[in-house]
């Protein structure tokens, strides 16, 4: 008979309270501390709070006291994949595919590495040959769901999308991609839909969080405006994420000379150069502009996040920040509050998207720079009171640690 404390492990592990079953798993290992199970456990607990090296080190061991053991390997490849390590997390899923060619969960974790890494076509087909090996696998068939509405057969993925949700009603899981896959498609509504059930299976569900999040706020034609340009972006390979990014910083760099050298041209030019500035702006600071006002909704305070709560704060504090000294400067016209309001509402950027980033290395990274950032700033009002000059030294730094951010938060999310 399995003892308890392990079946209530693993009920711990599925329901993503990994705090509690570490500390059952702690205590177990103190008389058994060469327990390639438990080891295993802990691993998993570890990974779930982002303990990721100490994670890695478990089942690093575990391997090494079974190393023809496939599962460990498996394991091994997830905790890589957690932490967006592709080029390894790929070698140790062949490994363990080689190892056991017959087990479509390593089928399905290759396909989920592919797939990350945006080679489309291999994903679907390690996706395939999970599904020929176990027809009902629901990770191949949500995965290949996926895929296949990535590359615009939506037709096959919905069918297959549906399929899992058939084959297993109460996984919470599939509600919540074939949710994911219902919001790429535009129907916020039924995306919606399942999303609460897939937190009705199971309230921890991140996935399932984060996508009710972005269906809340789908119910306003402006996010979903956001959303289309969202998916389409993560559709494309990181070379050309940024080719786009560097052309539209180059095509605005050249439509305001071209503004200066022949003036004529400057009426139609600017407003071009608003909308662009807009959009740039805009594609910042939606999301946590949108999760202030999701916590006036029940869902909404329930699915955010700690950190977007955190964002949406220091966000709404710059926003205010922003109107009271843009309200000031019209009144006084005084330059310095002009370049406080500027720097409170340019803040936004950084303060809305710091936390943005999957990696906690990546999020510290911004977070950091936000910090430089904000400081700057505020240096810059305090150097504009004690000399009379807005647009002084310390503000200059301002604005160029403003601009430089966004190609650091650019890369940084593009690890994600």
């Amino acid at each position: 008979m399995q003892d308890p404390r392990i079946l209530r492990i693993q009920q711990l592990l599925e329901q993503s309270r990994y705090l509690e079953a570490e500390q059952i798993l702690r205590n177990l290992l103190s008389a058994k501390a060469e327990d390639q199970n438990l080891l295993s456990m802990l691993a998993l607990a570890l990974a779930g709070q982002e303990k990721y090296r100490e994670a890695e080190d478990l089942i690093q061991r575990c391997i090494g006291l079974e190393p023809d053991y496939s599962w460990y390997l498996f394991m091994y490849g997830d905790i890589l994949l957690l932490q967006h390590k592709m080029i390894e997390a790929e070698e140790v899923a062949r490994r363990a595919i080689t190892m056991s060619p017959d087990v479509a969960s390593y089928r399905a974790l290759l396909a989920n590495v592919l797939f990350s890494q945006k080679h489309y076509e291999d994903a679907l087909e390690q996706a395939d040959e999970g599904l020929a090996l176990e027809p009902d696998n629901l990770n191949c068939l949500n995965l290949r769901a996926s895929i296949l509405i990535t590359m615009g057969r939506k037709t096959e993925g919905f069918a297959t999308s549906e399929q899992a949700l058939e084959q297993d009603p109460e996984n919470s899981h599939s509600h919540a991609n074939y949710a994911w896959n219902q919001l790429q498609r535009g129907d916020h509504h039924k995306a919606l839909e399942h999303f609460r059930e897939a937190l009705r299976h199971d309230p921890e569900n991140d996935y399932a969080k984060t996508g009710l999040v972005e269906a809340l706020q789908a119910r306003y034609w402006v996010y979903r405006l956001f959303l289309k340009y969202y998916f389409w972006m993560s559709r494309l390979s990181g070379g050309l994420q940024w080719g786009l990014i560097i052309g539209f910083y180059i095509g605005q760099w050249i439509l305001s000379s071209l503004a200066i050298k022949y003036p004529a041209i400057e009426p139609f030019v600017g407003p071009v150069i608003i909308l662009y500035l807009i959009f740039v702006l805009s594609t910042w600071i939606m999301q946590p502009l949108f999760n202030l006002f999701l916590r006036l909704n029940v869902y909404g305070r329930f699915a955010l996040s700690k950190l977007q709560i955190k964002a949406s704060n220091y966000l709404g504090i710059a926003l205010l920040g922003g109107i009271g000294s843009g309200i000031a400067y019209f009144l006084t016209l005084n330059t310095v509050v002009g370049f406080a309001a500027l720097a409170c509402l340019l803040s936004m950027i950084p303060l809305g998207s710091m936390y943005r980033p999957s990696q906690a290395k990546n999020r510290k990274i911004l977070a950091g720079a936000t910090l430089v950032i904000v400081l700057a700033g505020l240096g810059g009002i305090v150097h504009g009171l004690i000399t009379g000059i807005g647009l002084n030294n310390t503000a200059i730094v301002f604005f160029v640690g403003i601009f430089s951010y966004q190609w650091l938060a650019n890369w940084a999310m593009s690890k994600d």
